[in-house]
C-alpha cells in the first residue's frame, strides 16, 4: 500500500505539471483525487506506525511513520503522543 501512495503521489505531480505548464486546468480535480489519496494512504501508515502495528521493531515503526508523515505535513510524534 505504500508503492500505491507513491505511484498516485507521482501521479498527482505528473498531472499538475501538464496542468500549469499547459493550462489544462480541467486536470485539476484528477490531480486533487490522486494527491488526496496519496496523501490519505501515507496518513493511514503512519497512523500504523504510531500504533506499532505496521512493523515488530518500535524504532522501525516510528522511522517510517516519520517518512510517511512528511507528505501530508503532519508532526509525527506530536500526533503519536496525542492520539
Amino acid at each position: 500500500s505504500a508503492l500505491i501512495g507513491i505511484v498516485f503521489y507521482a501521479i498527482s505531480i505528473l498531472i499538475t505539471y501538464f496542468t500549469l505548464h499547459y493550462e489544462l486546468y480541467w486536470l485539476t480535480p484528477i490531480a486533487w483525487f490522486f494527491g488526496g489519496t496519496a496523501v490519505t494512504t501515507f496518513f493511514v501508515l503512519g497512523h500504523d506506525c504510531a500504533h506499532a502495528s505496521f512493523l515488530k521493531s518500535n524504532k522501525a515503526n516510528d522511522f517510517l511513520g516519520q517518512i510517511f508523515f512528511l507528505f501530508p505535513f503532519y508532526p509525527y510524534y506530536a500526533w503519536k503522543y496525542s492520539h
